[in-house]
C-alpha cells in the first residue's frame, strides 16, 4: 500500500468554501477538503474528456478507461487536508476528551500529536476579510448597494493530508497521480479576485507511525492495567477496539436511512466489501439510566453540504456524524481484524469517500492517555 502525503501551501488567501450563513458574508473552513481537491482535479482533466456529451454520466460512457478523470479519480479518497503545525496537522478533538479543569468539560479544540505521548492544542488558521463590489452583468459596472465579503485563509498557511493510493496502482501510475496533483496551482472560490493560489507538494508518506496492529495492541494492554480503577471487577474478555472519525462520516442502515451509528453490522459489511468475509465483531454496549444497553459511542449529528463542480449545482444536505465521534467494539479473535483494520482505515467508511468524508483512525493513541484518580 503506497501512502502519500499531501503538502498545501497558499501562495495567495484561500476562501475554502463553506456555506453562507450571513446572506452576503462569506466564512471560510478552516481545512482543505477532499472534495475542493477531487473539484480541482476535475477541473483540469473534463477539458479532455473523449466523450463530452457523457461528461455528467461517467458510468455510461464508453471510453472510461482512456479518460484522465476517470482514470485518475475512481476509488481515490481525496483526503481532507488540516492546517499544520510544522510538519504535522492538527487532529479534531475527540469526543472523549475533556478539560483538566474542574467541572470536567468537552475539549473542543484541534489539538496536534508531537509524538511520545506529548500534545498540544492548535491554534486557529489566521484568516482575513475582504470587501468586493457586486458587478451588474449587464452594463458590466458596479451594482449599488451590492456589496458582499469574503474571509479567507490568509497566505503562507500549510495544510496537510495523507491518502492511500489504490491497492491497484502501480508506480507509474502514482506517478501520474502525482503530476496532476502537483500541477494545481489554484484551490477554492472567488478565484477571479485573485484568491486561491496554492503550491502542492506531494510524497510518499513516511513509516514512523504505529500500524493498526501495534496501535490495538497498547490500546488493550493499558485497557487491561486501568480496568479496575474505573469499576471493572474482572478482567476484560477479548480484546477491544476504536473506531475514530477524521473526518465527518455519512453513515446509513441496511435500509439506506441516514444515522450516526456505527453498529457491528456496518463495520462486518464494510470488511466484506474490503475482500474480508466472514469477521464477526460485538458492538460494546453500556446501560443507560433505565439499564436498557445501548452502543458505546460518542457522537453528533452535522449536516455536511458543497457545491459540485461538474455539475456546476449546489450538493443536496446530508446527514453526518461529526469528526471526532468514537465507537467502541470487542471481539475474540483480534489477529484476524488486524488486515481488515488496516484496509478500513487506509479507504475510510461510509458514503462520498472520494470527497474526504468517513476517514478514520483505529485506536487513536490518545485513548491511552489516562490518568487513574
Amino acid at each position: 500500500m503506497t501512502r502519500l502525503l499531501i503538502t498545501i501551501k497558499t501562495l495567495s488567501p484561500l476562501y475554502a468554501g463553506a456555506l453562507k450563513p450571513y446572506g452576503s458574508f462569506l466564512e471560510t473552513r478552516g481545512e482543505i477538503s477532499g472534495a475542493l481537491l477531487r473539484g480541482a482535479v476535475a477541473s483540469r482533466t473534463l477539458r479532455d474528456c473523449a466523450a463530452p456529451e457523457l461528461i455528467n454520466n461517467h458510468e455510461a460512457c464508453g471510453v472510461k478507461d482512456i479518460c484522465p478523470f476517470y482514470y485518475l479519480t475512481t476509488g481515490v479518497a481525496f483526503p481532507t487536508c488540516a492546517v499544520a503545525d510544522l510538519t504535522r496537522p492538527t487532529e479534531p478533538p475527540l469526543r472523549t476528551m475533556v478539560t483538566c479543569n474542574a467541572p470536567l468539560e468537552p475539549f473542543g479544540k484541534r489539538y496536534v500529536n508531537e509524538g511520545g505521548g506529548r500534545y498540544h492544542s492548535a491554534s486557529m488558521p489566521r484568516t482575513r476579510r475582504m470587501t468586493h463590489v457586486g458587478i451588474n452583468r449587464r452594463r458590466e459596472t458596479a451594482e449599488q448597494g451590492l456589496l458582499y465579503s469574503v474571509q479567507a485563509v490568509v497566505e503562507g498557511t500549510q495544510f496537510i493530508g495523507c491518502m492511500a493510493a489504490p491497492d491497484s496502482w502501480d508506480e507509474r501510475r502514482v506517478d501520474e497521480f502525482k503530476q496532476l496533483l502537483e500541477s494545481i496551482t489554484r484551490l477554492g472560490g472567488e478565484q477571479t479576485y485573485g484568491l486561491g493560489r496554492v503550491e502542492i507538494e506531494l510524497k510518499e508518506a513516511d513509516g514512523d507511525e504505529e500500524d493498526v496492529p501495534t496501535r490495538v495492541g497498547e490500546f488493550n494492554k493499558k485497557l487491561k492495567e486501568v480496568w479496575s480503577n474505573y469499576g471493572g471487577e474482572n478482567a476484560p474478555q477479548g480484546d477491544y477496539f476504536t473506531i475514530d472519525l477524521l473526518t465527518p462520516a455519512l453513515l446509513t442502515t441496511p435500509d439506506g436511512t441516514p444515522t450516526v451509528q456505527l453498529t457491528a453490522d456496518m463495520l462486518q459489511a464494510r470488511a466484506a466489501e474490503l475482500g474480508f468475509a466472514n469477521l464477526r465483531v460485538e458492538q460494546v454496549c453500556c446501560p443507560d439510566d433505565a439499564g436498557v444497553a445501548r452502543p458505546l459511542m460518542f457522537t453528533a449529528p452535522i449536516t455536511v453540504a458543497g457545491w459540485s463542480e461538474a455539475w456546476g449545482l449546489p450538493k443536496p444536505p446530508a446527514l453526518a456524524a461529526t469528526a471526532g465521534s468514537v465507537y467502541v467494539f470487542r471481539t475474540d479473535d483480534i489477529s484476524a481484524w488486524h488486515d481488515a483494520l488496516t484496509q478500513i482505515e487506509a479507504h475510510g467508511i461510509g458514503a462520498r469517500r472520494e470527497e474526504g468524508f468517513g476517514a478514520v483512525r483505529v485506536c487513536d493513541p490518545f485513548h491511552r492517555e489516562v490518568e487513574p484518580q
